[in-house]
């Protein structure tokens, strides 16, 4: 599962917010972390540069490589939203991992973290000669 936030024990479970957690937890358990898996950061970042924060990790085992990116609206605060700020939809985003094999092919998936749904799959995507997958 998830890490717990700090306030769990006065804001969380007082106020039975545990379902705000729910696509969070479902996306994580998802994720491999068999001993062998070596997980590292990873180097990303998106066309809309300072706007958005990414954070991501990779892995590499047997034969299979499988990078995870999380994409932040750096307005998109626990704050901004109790004072009220409207953050606005990023259309048109490009995700660049600037970390893979020259021709390697990789599917893409996004994962609404909000409402727990998926995106159909993006694939035969293909690393660039320059190390550079870019994902829209």
């Amino acid at each position: 599962g998830t890490s717990m936030t700090w306030w769990w024990d006065s804001w969380v479970d007082p106020n039975d917010l545990y379902p705000i957690f729910k696509p969070v937890k479902e996306f994580v358990q998802q994720i491999s972390y068999k001993a062998g898996y070596m997980w590292k950061t990873i180097n990303a970042t998106t066309n809309l540069g300072s706007q958005l924060r990414v954070s991501g990790m990779t892995n590499k085992f047997a034969f299979a490589t499988q990078k995870i990116a999380w994409i932040q609206d750096k307005c998109y605060t626990w704050y901004n939203i109790h004072i009220g700020k409207k953050c606005h939809k990023h259309d048109g985003v490009i995700l660049t991992i600037n970390e893979c094999e020259d021709g390697a092919i990789y599917t893409a998936v996004w994962y609404n973290t909000h409402n727990g749904n998926w995106s159909k799959p993006i694939t035969n995507l293909r690393c660039t000669e320059s190390g550079k997958l870019n994902i829209t």
